[in-house]
């Protein structure tokens, strides 16, 4: 084990150019058995956690759209949950552990010059001694897994390394020409096509039509140990100490457990170079994932009491919606005499003949012509008394979920600001960086016109917010 233990971390002095200490203990422990499971099991009667996830067999997974030209598609999941304490309901999140690519872990090891040996090893990372190690807990590993695991599931090795990350590993570089080159990358910054004269690194230390400080682009740790050999010789146990750890990935829930008691369903917008997406579209269909469900509060009142549900979700965002319109049915049905309020949805996507995912859902729920609100007297009656759908490339000009609020602005004033009932339920799901302004601008708009001033209107939103009136689930 003399070999193991030479690798598992080096002592420095406190010269500023050498390496810091590793504040954790790394070993490999050959005597320990290997855990079954990368996480430890939720305990009996006790619902899979962020700590403790379940581990969910892949029952179904669905392309639900057509690739656009950047090679995204919406992914249709569906998780079994049985066999596991679960409580779910429409709003929550599903949360998924990803794995690291097979290529991109081999690729680490070979750099690091990890032998077969080590990789199957089981290893610890325990707190030494000292306070200030005491207080970093948080980066012991979940279980005693071999090295490889601790490769495939616990480090983040896709993510954009942040820059203090950067500085330990340049400490490494035993090269003094790559030391100085690395440092002064650090220090400055570069950016591409040297446009910034003696401001900018060689091309040389450039991935192809890349910069490594761009916004635009994110570079994985993987770059820089290509670009930089000589800081490969840096002990796997400082490494599996520094590197940030595997985050789960939040989706909505479309289902909700009054009618999907042993499922849980989620629409994806799959990206190539997503590390999520890549591995849910590497998994297959049996298989299973580490996961757990996040509950949030973005979920309709217990008791309705006949009050009006307005719904705006475009693209994935319509996936809460979808589950609130399970929920609805469920209690349609369980409580027939109940009053039960109107519920309406606005849906948009790019192409009606590629991207309508929901339509299944839709021709379901809304047995009247879209665009048109249902009277209460039809019959049959709807789920959705009003659908209506943006489709913002199927005419010259675009055409978004905002065009639909100033077209049906009349209703959406008489619904928002009347008080019967308790007042009109509104939730927003979806984009945070530009859709969710736009549907508050627009918003705000209609409010204007129907006399309220800029200020008051804007006030009326935020009281809707504080009441839980008007919820928002963006991201």
């Amino acid at each position: 084990m003399e070999a193991f233990e030479g690798r598992c971390g080096v002592v420095f002095t406190a010269d500023s150019n050498l390496p810091p200490k590793p504040q954790l203990v790394f070993r490999f422990a050959p005597e320990k058995p290997v855990g079954a499971s990368p996480y430890p099991p939720p305990p009996s009667l006790l619902e899979p956690s962020m700590q403790s996830p379940a581990e969910f067999k892949v029952q179904a997974k669905t392309p639900r759209t057509e690739r656009r030209e950047d090679g995204s598609f919406i992914l249709h999941l569906v998780l079994n949950i049985e066999g596991y304490t679960m409580n779910y309901q429409a709003g929550d999140h599903l949360a998924i552990y990803p794995v690291n690519p097979p290529n991109v872990v081999g690729a680490y090891r070979s750099l690091l010059k990890i032998t077969e040996e080590e990789w199957l090893t089981p290893v610890e990372l325990c707190a030494s001694t000292n306070a200030r190690a005491r207080a970093s807990l948080k980066n012991s590993l979940p279980a005693c897994v071999a090295l490889r695991t601790v490769f495939e599931r616990y480090l983040d090795l896709c993510g954009r390394p942040r820059k203090s990350l950067l500085r330990v590993l340049s400490k490494y570089c035993s090269d003094p020409a790559e030391k100085s080159l690395f440092t002064e990358l650090l220090h400055r910054g570069v950016k591409e096509n040297g446009k910034d004269g003696e401001n900018t690194m060689p091309t040389s230390l450039l991935m192809p039509s890349q910069t490594y400080f761009s916004s635009s682009h994110c570079h994985t740790l993987l770059d820089y140990l290509k670009k930089f050999p000589s800081c490969c010789c840096i002990p796997v146990g400082h490494f599996v100490e520094m590197m940030p750890r595997m985050q789960p990935r939040l989706y909505s829930i479309a289902s909700d457990m009054m009618t999907h008691p042993t499922t849980v369903e989620a629409f994806i917008r799959i990206i190539p170079e997503g590390l999520a997406s890549q591995y849910l579209g590497r998994i297959a269909v049996g298989e299973k994932v580490t996961a757990f469900i996040r509950k949030s509060k973005f979920h309709l009142p217990a008791k309705c009491g006949g009050r009006p549900i307005l719904m705006i979700g475009p693209g994935t965002g319509v996936a809460p919606m979808v589950g609130f319109c399970y929920r609805r049915e469920a209690l349609m049905k369980r409580h027939p005499g109940a009053a039960h309020g109107t519920m309406i949805l606005f849906f948009g996507a790019q192409r009606r003949a590629t991207e309508y995912f929901v339509r299944k859902e839709m021709e379901c729920w809304c047995l009247h012509e879209e665009g048109k609100i249902q009277t209460p007297d039809a019959f049959p009656s709807s789920l959705i008394c009003l659908l209506d759908l943006a489709f913002s490339r199927d005419q010259s000009e675009k055409y978004y979920v905002t065009h639909l609020i100033e077209k049906h602005k009349d209703h959406l004033v008489q619904l928002l600001t009347s008080t019967e009932k308790g007042g009109c339920l509104l939730y927003l799901s979806g984009d945070a960086s530009r859709m969710a302004r736009s549907v508050e601008q627009a918003l705000l708009k209609v409010l204007h016109c129907a006399g309220m001033t800029r200020s008051a209107a804007s006030e009326f939103l935020r009281k809707m917010e504080q009441d839980r009136r008007y919820m928002k689930d963006v991201y």
